[in-house]
């Protein structure tokens, strides 16, 4: 049965400028960063995505004490050194997206809107006006009760959301935002003003266009311990609600690595939860480790918008970052979709284009809990490497050590030559096919995809 999703076409060549660096970056810039590190642990069940959901604890880490004080928070792991950005320091993104292959074919999240669901954000930064100067924040609301403002007191909403849309550190460099304030400076909030921003985020619409966000992004986390019964199943509801009126609902694993005690939203069934690994695409120490993990993207060392200075930028780390890298890039295949189509690609078949033909296994083969199917990444897949030694059950697909059941050996062939003689599963089963011996001529094998 075929895949369902987006399949490669024909596409003409067109030309197409990319979003021009502002005139500061040329001359280099620098950020503040601030010095913070966060640590928490998380939330269990299964459902129809095979993901676990249901409650956990949280413990916050700031210089190496503990803080008392609540936040809802993923935990941030920030370097404290000086950051000078120029033309060079958006690079990364071009590796682990793709998003040039889909710029020179116009698609850079045009006329498409993504949903922040975080701290709020800094709106005079450079990098969420267009190219002549006008503002891509489309619409904004605090859920905070100390505030009105939709602006960034902590710095979480303004990175993840330069992140998405960035005129330069951003995946989807055209795409529109919708600003959602559901923490307060201190990462903390009530549960039912969480609930009610993303139920907001679900129902607003475009007051120009009347057409819904396309995407929602969303880093924070709630433990169990912080919830009732009742506010546990409402959210839960929420979320199923946005999923089910077809907005993918992008949220992050946890920095808690092998402790998978689960935390909401992250381990209800219906969001698509983000684990994170580094520029070398090695799994992130930090990175929740459970069924609950769909996909991964780059969480390590991910440059973006400083919320206190408005050319400045920061480095921060943690599957805060690797969820806004999945959700921006998201937008690129749905701004595809709809050029092509002229429809909103549903949240289902974005789901599946996602996990079947744009993941890459980058660690155990096929879906596993520390990457869930795999990095996400518009490039296209590397090829598979095989090393082979006769004599040797051990073998290495793409670096990573497997054994067989017998060494390959040396034989002659017809021809008087020798040749390697390798177990024919093995090589197969490597690259993504299955061997099929039949007794009633066991010397004839079928490979099949």
């Amino acid at each position: 049965m075929a895949r369902p999703g987006l399949y490669p076409g024909r596409y003409r060549d067109r030309v197409h400028r990319e979003p021009a660096l502002p005139h500061h970056l040329h001359h280099g810039g620098v950020g503040g960063l601030r010095d913070k590190r966060q640590l928490l642990p998380g939330e269990i069940g299964q459902g129809e995505r095979g993901k676990n959901y249901v409650g956990g604890d949280r413990r916050i880490y700031l210089k190496e004490e503990i803080r008392t004080s609540r936040s809802f928070l993923e935990p941030i792991l920030s370097l404290t050194d000086a950051l000078t950005v120029d033309e060079n320091t958006f690079n990364f993104l071009d590796a682990m997206t793709g998003r040039k292959s889909y710029y020179r074919r116009g698609y850079y999240g045009n006329n498409l809107t993504a949903a922040v669901i975080d701290t709020g954000i800094n709106k005079n930064h450079i990098e969420f006006k267009d190219s002549f100067g006008n503002s891509r924040i489309v619409g904004g609301k605090s859920f905070c009760s100390y505030t009105t403002s939709y602006t960034d007191d902590n710095g979480h909403g303004s990175h993840t959301a330069g992140t998405i849309a960035g005129l330069n550190c951003g995946v989807a460099p055209k795409a529109n935002l919708l600003v959602i304030k559901a923490l307060g400076g201190d990462g903390d909030n009530s549960v039912e003003n969480i609930i009610s921003a993303f139920d907001y985020a679900k129902n607003w619409r475009n007051p120009t266009t009347g057409k819904p966000v396309d995407v929602i992004s969303s880093s924070l986390s709630i433990a169990q311990r912080y919830m009732t019964e009742a506010q546990i199943e409402k959210f839960n509801n929420v979320c199923n609600s946005i999923v089910s009126s077809g907005i993918p609902l992008f949220v992050s694993s946890g920095n808690t690595g092998t402790d998978s005690t689960p935390r909401y939203p992250s381990f209800y069934e219906d969001p698509i939860t983000c684990g994170a690994v580094d520029l070398e695409r090695r799994v992130a120490t930090y990175s929740t480790q459970s069924s609950s993990v769909d996909i991964c993207q780059l969480g390590s060392n991910v440059v973006s918008v400083s919320h206190t200075d408005n050319k400045g930028y920061v480095r921060m780390t943690g599957t805060s970052m690797s969820t806004p890298m999945c959700a921006g890039t998201a937008l690129l295949l749905a701004n595809q979709y709809y050029q092509v189509s002229k429809e909103r690609i549903t949240e289902e078949m974005l789901y599946k284009t996602i996990k079947f033909l744009y993941t890459h296994d980058i660690d155990d083969a096929g879906v596993d809990k520390k990457t869930g199917a795999g990095f996400f990444t518009l490039n296209p897949f590397p090829p598979t490497t095989i090393s082979i030694q006769v004599g040797n059950k051990s073998y290495y697909i793409d670096g990573v050590a497997k054994q067989m059941d017998v060494a390959p050996i040396y034989a002659k062939a017809d021809d008087g030559n020798s040749r390697m003689m390798v177990p024919t599963r093995f090589v197969a089963e490597a690259l993504g096919h299955t061997v099929n011996w039949y007794s009633t001529s066991p010397d004839w094998a079928y490979i099949q995809s």
